[in-house]
């Protein structure tokens, strides 16, 4: 079986640069991917694919609070808005200083808000990048994993089908040898019954099966003593 492996140099067994075949294609979020997490469950998961993923999950963290910081920024940005619009009406009583006052800090913390909010999309439109990036990665590596993998079990099921086969000889060789065996002991049986008759040939039996109990019984007690 085959996995389409390119090798250049015979010494190395796999000569795929992973990360130049996934280079600039588009995948799905592996950590989100079902398969992908059946591929690597966490009590089997290596240590680089576990760094990636972490890393990734502190992206997408990121992610989620940028955008709700952004959410926060906007929000703020609307009620200072809404503030100016209602202090425009500056004179020179005390409530209209007090207006101007407001109005002039007011337009002061808008800037301040836009300089803020620039700097907050500019992070979130880079966020997916860094993500993209680093899920491309995470391809790649898991990709050479899986691979490696294969390479592996393909070497292994090479070897048990030659073990397999080896076996099977001997037990073949071994089935041979039992049959054998049990014709010749009937063989052997039968000689002996017809030269010495029925009567002795029962009292060898039962001894010899004594034998073989007080022998076994031996070997019992041996090992329990062991």
């Amino acid at each position: 079986m085959g996995f389409g492996l390119k090798k250049k140099n015979k010494s190395k067994k796999n000569e795929i640069d992973f990360s130049q075949v996934m280079k600039g294609k588009k995948f799905p979020l592996l950590i989100l991917d079902e398969h992908w997490i059946k591929l690597f469950p966490e009590e089997k998961m290596p240590q680089q694919i576990r760094e990636l993923r972490n890393q990734l999950n502190d992206l997408l963290k990121k992610q989620s609070r940028v955008m709700e910081e952004l959410k926060g920024i906007k929000r703020y940005k609307s009620q200072l808005m809404q503030e100016i619009v209602d202090n425009m009406e500056v004179d020179e009583t005390p409530t209209g200083q007090i207006k101007g006052k407001k109005l002039q800090k007011n337009q002061k913390m808008i800037l301040d808000m836009n300089e803020k909010l620039k700097a907050t999309e500019e992070s979130l439109e880079q966020i997916p990048i860094e993500i993209e990036e680093l899920n491309e990665v995470l391809v790649a590596e898991s990709s050479r994993i899986c691979y490696e993998k294969m390479r592996q079990n393909q070497e292994n099921v090479q070897q048990l089908e030659q073990e397999i086969n080896n076996l099977r000889v001997l037990l073949k060789q071994k089935i041979i040898q039992k049959q054998d065996e049990q014709a010749e002991s009937i063989e052997i049986y039968s000689y002996m019954h017809n030269m010495f008759g029925a009567g002795i040939m029962e009292f060898m039996d039962e001894s010899y099966r004594r034998s073989l109990e007080e022998e076994m019984k031996r070997k019992e007690e041996q090992e329990e003593n062991e």
